[in-house]
């Protein structure tokens, strides 16, 4: 569990977002790769994630350091409703974003 009044904690999340520093936010592969095996995913808001992830059902994300701490406490004490977005956001991975679900999906609008 993360202990958001311990100092290590705090510096150890702030590092982490790169607070203060000139970041540029992307889609990385860990987006799916969460999801898909059955994890639950609160990640930091990047252009574009909501075509792919119904955000609020299938996935947490938060803008800011301060909102990521929030989010952090609200699904510490929300196990049920974190449990529910897992799942949703592991039925979406297995069902859209595989390898095979992507080239059936291309190989399809070819034929």
């Amino acid at each position: 569990k993360i202990f958001l009044d311990d100092p290590e904690a705090i510096g150890n999340i702030k590092s982490r977002l790169k607070i203060g520093s000139k970041n540029i936010s992307q889609m990385k592969a860990r987006n799916f790769e969460i999801p898909g095996y059955g994890g639950f995913q609160l990640t930091e808001y990047v252009p574009d994630l909501e075509r792919y992830w119904n955000i609020g059902t299938e996935i947490s994300c938060y803008t800011d350091y301060d909102e990521c701490l929030l989010m952090i406490n609200h699904w510490l004490k929300n196990e049920d409703e974190r449990e529910v977005i897992r799942k949703c956001g592991n039925k979406r991975a297995i069902k859209e974003h595989t390898y095979v679900s992507r080239l059936d999906n291309i190989f399809g609008k070819i034929v």
